[in-house]
């Protein structure tokens, strides 16, 4: 989910180059299977803002938790 500026409703889709550059990121990092990534686009590129395990991390406004859990229920079947 993206939040561009402070009044700028959430996203469910994310760019084809923020999600590119979070999967390099996952290569980088040893991160639990569940996990919360806050990137943002910069003048410099895009840059972490934090990693939280998923289990500690709060929802935004607007996000569709519902989805979230069906997905993390489907993940965790298999």
């Amino acid at each position: 989910y993206y939040k561009f500026n402070d009044n700028t409703p959430f996203e469910e889709k994310v760019s084809e180059d923020g999600l590119s550059f979070a999967n390099e990121m996952i290569q980088l990092f040893n991160l639990e299977e569940a996990f919360v990534m806050d990137i943002c686009l910069t003048d410099e590129g895009w840059k972490i803002v934090e990693i939280n395990c998923i289990n500690s991390s709060g929802f935004y406004p607007n996000t569709n938790v519902k989805s979230v859990i069906k997905a993390l229920n489907i993940y965790f079947s298999n």
